[in-house]
């Protein structure tokens, strides 16, 4: 019969379905809600998926012995079904092949059953026992799921290989256990919360992890004494020769445990969900802590480790949120993942001096911890292992040569303190990223590798600060470079200067040294730099400008992201083009003269100086003048040249400095009362004519030491002197009251 081969038919009551017919086709009656009889003939073989589906009429179906396998949700919602008579050579019961039928009272599974899939009887809340026959190897997830009113189970399944969570979450209250059972599967009747206790027969070769774990009624698991791979102390499940703990059922009442002096491990969730234990006491004698030992023991407060513990697995004590010290001996060298995750009132933490790795999450969520110390035992810490630890304020980091970390304390928003030890050599990537507590870092000495991005998203950092006796590395004002300081490795981003001027010494600015420094404004790249890395500058969004002094610096991918296009970008002269093209993100290319060219005075007091006119890339020019202050005169510029006002070209980086001297004979550059009195020409090589003298008139040549050279008394209005034997330089004539200054070439 072909799949849907009814549709039309769905006023029909009665279906016999003769000898002749061996398959039945997916969906061919489902939904002919007024179907009340079924009778299927002897040479059936396969029922097809939904093949009655929703006929809610049906009350009984008997399958004959020919079928062997009941697809997937043949009879599913059949909800006026109450019996089913299942033929002997049934191998295969489908996935929700009865889920839904809610009026079934009692259904035999036939020991030629080896398969019953996942939500097979879900939701048949009429059944109130089920017997599980010697033939099944499988039972799917939830294949009991919603059989509510089921409140005995006869498992007598031998060698059932898979059945996790097959009965997960029913209310029986007995588990008969059949004395030829070999295997009790992995998850075989978690989180079954009804029943008190489980007696397992001789037989039992294997109990699989988490078994019996979580169930919260679950007071006694009872051996047989005769089995010769499992025992029981007091309830308590062992395996034969009690050196390994494996269930401690999660309903019994006791407040204190000790553990025998017999176990060296204990397994995976074997007090899981131990609700009623205040205090675990671990022997001397126990190596090794399992997956999810100890996870959400809720009641927990306290844990006494014996000193040959050696690893915590992954989830131990997770979420004991009543645990508030531990103190782990120094035979502990593995801390699993997440081992104390969401141990809130963990306030003090002791790790030992032998712990190596400390796993991912491992002390997550730990909102109670102030202070922690890494020993220098300590080789890999995982992602996030301390994070939103939101109490913690100190680090203490002695871990001298940790080759792993990854962000290990994100979200500790009062992480303040950071405390590196004398001998720590490696700091790793990634260590102290998101650290946004953190105000300054000291790197001591002993430090010879820091990785990258060491202290990514470390927002409130202002200042990295490193020995000066590490050969390795040094700072600057905060900043952190290689020992040569040709390396800009870190500029940290909570430093609050707008403007930056990278130092001279710099040829390489390592990859993401600036990324996400947001209050930077400007930048000054000088000619030595010839490598900018990889997201050097990613997301600085407040640059406003950018400045290259050098004509080819490479820079790297994305080394200027995040920032606006349009600012404008200063190049040297002729290299817009090239820049464009190798940061083309940006529009606004401005070329200027590539000297960097500096103007001041030797001291203020004495004389102040001025640009008069700026070089540009047109025109090189650079013209200055020095105007001293009242009783001082200007003597020389810092290379020698006594030219006041003066003009150069540039051709080079310039840095030029005015000298003022004091006058030690009262002259001072000043403007004559008479101002008809003219000195011409000035500069002058081999005479000079002063001019506008009304009266008899002292004249005197002074040199800048205060020396007079030349004297003259004139009572003409003019006078020629002769200037050939003075040397080049600056000098005074002193006319009566009036100084003026005279240039010798």
């Amino acid at each position: 019969i072909e799949k849907n081969a009814f549709s039309n038919d769905i006023s029909l009551t009665t279906i016999i379905i003769p000898n002749s017919v061996k398959t039945i086709g997916e969906k061919v009656f489902e939904y002919f809600s007024g179907l009340t009889s079924v009778f299927l003939g002897d040479s059936v073989t396969t029922i097809g998926a939904n093949a009655f589906a929703w006929c809610s009429g049906l009350t009984s179906i008997t399958i004959p012995h020919s079928v062997k396998f009941i697809e997937e949700n043949v009879f599913e919602y059949c909800s006026g079904l109450t019996s089913v008579f299942l033929g002997d050579s049934v191998t295969t019961i489908g996935e929700g092949a009865f889920i839904g039928c809610s009026s079934l009272t009692s259904i035999t599974i036939p020991n030629s059953v080896k398969t019953i899939e996942k939500s097979a009887f879900g939701g048949c809340q009429g059944l109130t026992s089920i017997t599980i026959p010697n033939s099944v190897e499988s039972i799917g997830v939830g294949a009991f799921g919603g059989c509510t009113n089921i409140t005995i189970i006869n498992f007598n399944a031998d060698s059932c290989l898979y059945m996790n969570e097959a009965f997960s979450n029913m209310n029986f209250t007995t588990l008969n256990i059949g004395n030829n059972v070999k295997i009790i599967s992995q998850g075989a009747f978690w989180n079954c919360n009804q029943f008190v206790s489980v007696n397992i027969p001789n037989s039992v070769t294997y109990i699989g992890e988490k078994a019996f774990a979580c169930c919260r009624g679950l007071t006694s698991i009872n051996v047989a004494e005769k089995n010769t791979h499992y025992s029981s102390i007091n309830g308590v499940l062992f395996n034969y020769n009690k050196d390994t703990l494996i269930c401690y059922p999660s309903g019994k009442k006791d407040k204190y445990y000790i553990i025998p002096n017999s176990v060296t491990s204990i397994n995976n969730l074997a007090f899981y969900m131990c609700d009623s234990l205040i205090t675990i006491t671990i022997p001397n004698s126990v190596r090794t802590i399992g997956e999810e030992a100890f996870a959400y023991c809720n009641g927990l407060t306290s844990v006494f480790f014996g000193n040959s513990v050696t690893t915590i697995g992954a989830r131990a004590f997770c979420e004991c949120r009543k645990i508030v010290a531990i103190t782990l001996p120094n035979s502990v060298k593995t801390i699993g993942n997440e081992a104390f995750e969401c141990c809130t009132s963990l306030d003090s933490v002791f790790l030992g001096d032998s712990v190596k790795t400390i796993g991912n999450s491992a002390f997550a969520w730990c909102t109670s911890l102030p202070s922690i110390t890494l020993s220098n035992s300590v080789i890999c810490i995982g992602n996030n292992a301390f994070g939103g630890c939101r109490a913690l304020t100190v680090v203490n980091y002695n871990a001298d040569s940790c080759s792993y970390m990854e962000l290990v304390f994100g979200d500790c928003p009062n992480f303040t303190t950071l405390n590196i030890g004398n001998n720590v050599k490696i700091l790793p990537s990634h260590a102290f990223g998101g650290c946004n507590g953190l105000i300054s870092v000291d790197i001591p000495k002993s430090v010879k590798s820091i990785g990258d991005f060491v202290f990514e998203a470390c927002n409130k950092l202002v200042a990295i600060n490193v020995a000066n006796n590490n050969t390795h590395y040094s700072s600057l004002n905060g900043v952190l470079f290689n020992y040569n300081k040709d390396t800009l490795i870190c500029y940290p981003i909570g430093k609050m200067e707008k403007d930056y001027i990278i130092p001279n010494s710099v040829t390489t600015i390592q990859f993401s040294a600036f990324s996400y420094c947001d209050k930077i404004k400007s930048i000054v790249v000088p000619k030595s730099v010839t490598s900018i890395g990889n997201y050097a500058f990613f997301d600085c969004e407040a640059l406003t400008s950018i400045t290259f002094y050098r004509s080819n610096t490479r820079i790297g991918t994305d080394a200027f992201v995040g920032m606006s296009d349009t600012i404008p970008i200063y190049v040297p002269c002729g290299r817009s083009i090239w820049y464009r093209i190798h940061i083309n993100r940006f529009s606004n290319f401005i070329e200027f003269l590539p000297y960097v060219y500096s103007l001041s005075s030797q001291d203020t007091s004495k004389g102040v100086v001025k640009t008069v006119t700026s070089p540009t890339c047109s025109n090189t020019i650079w013209s200055i003048t020095a105007t001293p202050q009242s009783g001082y005169y200007f003597s020389q510029w810092s290379d020698g040249n006594t030219q006041n006002p003066r003009t150069l070209t540039l051709t080079q980086d310039t840095a030029l400095i005015a000298h003022f001297t004091k006058s030690t004979t009262g002259i001072q550059d000043g403007t004559a009362e008479n101002n008809a009195v003219r000195i011409y020409p000035n500069p002058a090589k081999n005479q000079i004519i002063i001019s506008g003298l009304e009266q008899p008139t002292d004249i005197q040549i002074v040199n800048t030491m205060g020396q007079t050279i030349k004297r003259f008394n004139k009572t003409n209005e003019s006078i020629v002197i002769n200037i050939q034997d003075l040397s080049k330089g600056m000098y005074f004539v002193r006319i009566g009251n009036n100084v003026r200054k005279l240039i010798v070439e």
